[in-house]
C-alpha cells in the first residue's frame, strides 16, 4: 500500500467541520499514515479514543510520537493487514479514510469497507476524503482515484447509506456514509 499525503492546502479543521464528531466518540483513523488527520482528530475527541490504524509500522511509530509530542493520551496506535482489522464489532462510532482507497474500484476497496462496516455500531458513520481532480504529475500514486458513485456503491453493499457529500476544494471531496 502506498500511503498518499494529502495536499497541504486540505484544512484538517474544515474537513473535520463536516464530520458528526462528538467529543466523546470512539473513532478509527483507518490507513492513518503518520497521522496528520489523527492528531487533530484527538483533539476534537478529548473526551474519547481514537485508533490509528496502519498496516506500516513505521508510520504507526510516527503517530506515537506526533500524540507524545502533542501529549494526547486518547490514541491507541494499531497495526493491520489485509482487510482484518484489530478492532471489535460494533465497537465505534464512526471512522475515518483519507486519501486511503484503491484506486481499483469496487472490487479493490470491497473488504476493506467490509471490514470497516463490521467495526461500527449502530447509526455510527463512515467520513472518505479523497481526491476529485485527474491525477497530477506530483501525485505519488496518479491514477488512483476513486469516484463519489463508486464510494456509495460499496457503502451500499454493506449496509451504508449516504448522508452528506461535500466538494472541500478543487481537488478533494468527502462522503459520509451512516449505518
Amino acid at each position: 500500500m502506498v500511503h498518499r499525503t494529502m495536499d497541504d492546502h486540505l484544512d484538517m479543521q474544515h474537513v473535520l467541520s463536516f464530520i458528526p464528531l462528538r467529543n466523546h466518540m470512539t473513532v478509527a483513523h483507518i490507513r492513518s499514515g503518520s497521522g496528520r488527520f489523527t492528531i487533530p482528530l484527538a483533539k476534537a475527541l478529548w473526551g474519547g479514543k481514537v485508533y490509528a490504524v496502519d498496516t506500516r509500522e513505521d508510520m504507526l511509530e510516527a503517530v506515537r510520537q506526533r500524540a507524545k509530542e502533542a501529549r494526547l493520551g486518547n490514541i491507541d496506535a494499531l497495526k493491520f493487514r489485509g482487510s482484518k482489522l484489530p478492532l471489535e464489532p460494533n465497537s465505534l462510532d464512526g471512522a475515518l479514510l483519507v486519501s486511503a482507497l484503491d484506486g481499483n474500484g469496487v472490487a479493490g476497496n470491497a473488504g476493506l469497507f467490509k471490514a470497516i462496516s463490521g467495526t461500527l455500531a449502530k447509526n455510527a458513520w463512515l467520513a472518505v476524503v479523497e481526491t476529485y481532480a485527474p491525477a497530477k504529475e506530483s501525485d505519488p500514486s496518479p491514477g488512483k482515484q476513486i469516484s463519489k458513485e463508486e464510494i456509495v456503491r460499496l457503502g451500499t453493499i454493506v449496509g451504508l447509506q449516504e448522508v452528506l457529500f461535500r466538494m472541500l476544494d478543487n481537488d478533494h471531496y468527502l462522503v459520509v456514509l451512516r449505518k
